[in-house]
């Protein structure tokens, strides 16, 4: 399959203008998922790529989850972004961990075996 998804956008301010795409090549399956978005604070902007080693499933959950809680985050609002975003990354594993986490991942990984099956978060 070599199905193409891509995504443009630019800033409100138009000084950041990206484009970002995905492919699933001769895998059996895209295990990788991306956030490209701007603006999500004054200046600043998202771009990230969760990597599906830990299964499609983890990477789409870090994919619907990853925006909200760096924007929660205490440290981002004190502009420290580097620690923001450590954190961040050790608050997926936390939310996964839980039990609606554990169930969400359990959806995700059925629904990957239906591809027009909806997203869920």
């Amino acid at each position: 399959v070599k199905e193409k998804r891509t995504e443009y956008g630019e800033s409100k301010s138009r000084k950041v203008s990206f484009a970002a795409t995905s492919m699933q090549g001769w895998q059996l399956e895209l295990e990788d998922t991306f956030v490209s978005k701007a603006d999500i604070a004054d200046d600043i902007h998202l771009f990230a790529v969760f990597d599906g080693h830990g299964g499609q499933e983890v990477a789409k959950f870090a994919q619907g989850h990853f925006e909200e809680e760096l924007l929660k985050n205490q440290k981002f609002r004190e502009k420290d972004y580097v620690a923001a975003l450590q954190e961040t990354f050790l608050r997926m594993d936390e939310l996964m961990s839980t039990p609606q986490g554990m169930d969400e991942l359990r959806t995700l990984s059925y629904h990957k075996i239906d591809k027009e099956a909806p997203f869920v978060t």
